[in-house]
């Protein structure tokens, strides 16, 4: 089999409800270690200061702007290829990390070329540190890949091991050289490390996962590959440059790394915030994928079900983010509250920023990529411009103003695009009027209880919330009965496994 891909046809895939289930479960768990990660960040900017973390989260938007280039789209057009031809699964993962390794040296040659273009700013020792931070990155587009094909395979448990095992060495050896005063190049050099740990463990793992393991490097596959990838590079290029260029901007078009750092202190926070779509993005991605071939009715059903679901917690989330952002910018440090009022303004970035996780995989899932790519461009256009008007007027908090304006900006294109695909009815809209109806009652409540602690606030709102989207029927009573009878079959099967 080697070097050769399979003549064998397409075949839609449907797991069973329980499957998904589980697959989600497993898929939080990986995500949940996210919170060890933002430990580790926290304790960068806290031990750091806003001026050395300036420059280390500078570091990271930099290299993450190019890394797309060494991801390649290839998790996505692995993902695609293993739930149709799972035959094929080891032949195109070892071909995608060969194209990958000579992806890598490219890339670090643009990178740090483009940052002597900058390098009045972007000094040597800035430099250095981006050469270690790139290793970093690197890695994470490897693991990418291969997190993609373990997922595809059904092997969501590796998963959860090697996300848990990278970011706790991370927060353990991370944090304690942070607390021992290492610095900044020493906290870099364990944010590599840790990303090695997980890449050799997801790479022996896809190893056991794959019928026949890996293959040697061929020509041909190699190709075919690029040529399914392909369109998937502009795609990612567009999607890093959302996530990133606002950081840069920051560093760039502000005096000194401080701002930078700020900034970077409540980006940070907002991107511990995406936990729930990644989690639940990360679970439906093969099944729109698979049930695309099937019925597109099928995949209404479930993109229907996850709006429901992701808009209730983005809204939950958004208002815990408003009321605690003074509070939790504060927590890293006197010289970080002047950022309370950027992240306030990044939480209202919160439920277009689930919905937009959504609708984005979904559009590449059932093979509208191209559209996607449309729709990314005019994100891109539209975030650069809005970034440099407003930050250059307001500083940081323009930076979060630009991105909170460009979350709703895409996802009212999203929408329109899956719309008219079929994939979406505009009933499904009406669904976000319940969370902001709650919000809208809420609001007596919240202006008795002024001038109370943040916590308190939360403590009461958001069980307040909870209660009233219930009431409004946001949740179905049979899919809360229909979860705990699959999370009880489930408990009860480990434990007869266990007696055994």
């Amino acid at each position: 089999m080697e070097g050769r891909v399979s003549d064998a046809g397409t075949e839609g895939r449907v797991s069973p409800p329980r499957r998904i289930v589980w697959n989600t479960v497993f898929s939080a768990f990986s995500e949940l270690s996210m919170l060890f990660t933002a430990a580790f960040f926290f304790l960068a900017a806290n031990r750091l200061g806003k001026d050395v973390w300036g420059q280390f989260n500078t570091a990271m938007g930099f290299t993450g702007l190019f890394a797309m280039l060494i991801l390649f789209g290839f998790s996505y057009s692995i993902t695609k290829v293993i739930v149709r031809r799972p035959r094929d699964a080891g032949i195109y993962v070892s071909n995608a990390l060969w194209l990958q390794a000579g992806l890598t040296v490219l890339t670090l040659g643009l990178c740090y070329g483009a940052a002597l273009v900058f390098r009045e700013k972007y000094t040597l020792p800035f430099r250095l540190l981006l050469l270690v931070v790139f290793a970093a990155e690197s890695l994470k587009s490897w693991t990418l890949t291969l997190r993609a094909a373990v997922k595809a395979l059904g092997g969501f448990h590796h998963d959860t091991v090697a996300m848990n095992a990278e970011r706790v060495v991370l927060l353990v050896i991370g944090g304690g050289l942070l607390i021992g005063g290492r610095g900044v190049f020493a906290a870099a050099w364990i944010f590599a490390a840790s990303r090695l740990i997980s890449f050799v463990w997801l790479f022996f793992a896809v190893r056991r996962l794959c019928p026949g393991g890996y293959s040697r490097p061929s020509v041909n596959v190699s190709a075919s590959l690029l040529s399914e990838s392909w369109i998937y590079v502009a795609q990612s290029a567009l999607w890093r440059v959302y996530d990133y260029i606002d950081t840069v901007l920051v560093s760039l078009l502000t005096v000194g790394f401080g701002p930078a750092g700020v900034y970077g202190v409540a980006r940070k926070i907002l991107e511990s915030l995406w936990l729930v779509p990644n989690v639940l993005t990360e679970a439906t991605y093969p099944e729109i994928a698979g049930r695309t071939l099937v019925s597109k009715d099928l995949v209404r059903t479930l993109l229907g079900r996850a709006i429901r679901y992701l808009t209730a917690a983005a809204f939950a989330v958004a208002l815990g983010t408003v009321l605690m952002a003074g509070t939790v910018m504060g927590w890293f440090g006197p010289e970080y509250r002047e950022g309370g009022v950027a992240l306030a303004v990044l939480g209202l970035a919160v439920v277009p920023a689930y919905l937009r996780y959504l609708f984005g995989n979904t559009l590449i899932a059932v093979n509208l990529q191209t559209r996607e790519i449309a729709a990314s461009a005019a994100r891109s256009v539209f975030n650069i411009a809005v970034n440099i008007i407003l930050i250059r007027r307001y500083g940081i908090i323009g930076a979060a103003a630009a991105t909170a304006a460009t979350d709703v900006f895409i996802v009212c294109l999203y929408w329109r695009i899956l719309e008219k695909a079929g994939f979406v009815v505009r009933s499904q809209l009406a669904v976000l009027g319940k969370p902001f109806a709650a919000l809208t009652l809420m609001a007596p409540v919240y202006w008795l209880m002024n001038g109370a602690h943040p916590v308190v606030q939360c403590a009461v709102l958001l069980p307040l919330y909870a209660v009233l989207i219930t009431a409004f029927g946001l949740f179905h009573r049979n899919e809360l009965e229909w979860f705990r009878k699959s999370l009880a079959g489930k408990a009860g099967k480990l434990f007869r496994i266990g007696k055994k």
